[in-house]
């Protein structure tokens, strides 16, 4: 009987042996599907985050080219006003109603009212490129 009781106490310790050596694979393989789903998160909001990026920093260069404003001189031909300059130069591109362009033109110019032109005088004018 002793015999018999060895048999089974040496089949009880491979028994434990195998259990321990498959727990600790299971862990392993766990560990490592933590670490695989870690890191394909990160990569995804990397991958995200530089994607909006990209998206903010072309929309930024797009604005900037669309707006630009510049400034020419003209020379006031007989029958201008401030409003048919106006019509001629404005833009929304400028970002800028009608009335506040010709307040920009007579700030540009110091001009108080808008009949402050004549023909023959030079304006400068804003206008988009």
């Amino acid at each position: 009987m002793s015999e018999r009781c060895d048999n089974n106490s040496t089949y009880s310790m491979v028994s434990n042996r195998t259990q321990q050596i498959y727990r600790r694979r299971v862990r392993v393989v766990f560990i490592q599907r933590c670490v695989i789903a870690f890191a394909a998160i990160i990569i995804i909001l990397l991958a995200v985050l530089l994607g909006s990026g990209i998206i903010a920093m072309a929309d930024s260069s797009q604005q900037s080219t669309e707006s630009i404003i510049c400034y020419t001189s003209i020379e006031i031909e007989q029958g201008d006003t401030l409003s048919s300059i106006a019509d001629e130069y404005y833009s929304v591109d400028t970002g800028m109603n009608t009335d506040e362009y010709i307040d920009e033109i007579c700030r540009l110019n110091s001009l108080s009212d808008s009949d402050s032109i004549h023909q023959g005088c030079s304006l400068v004018i804003p206008y988009c490129r």
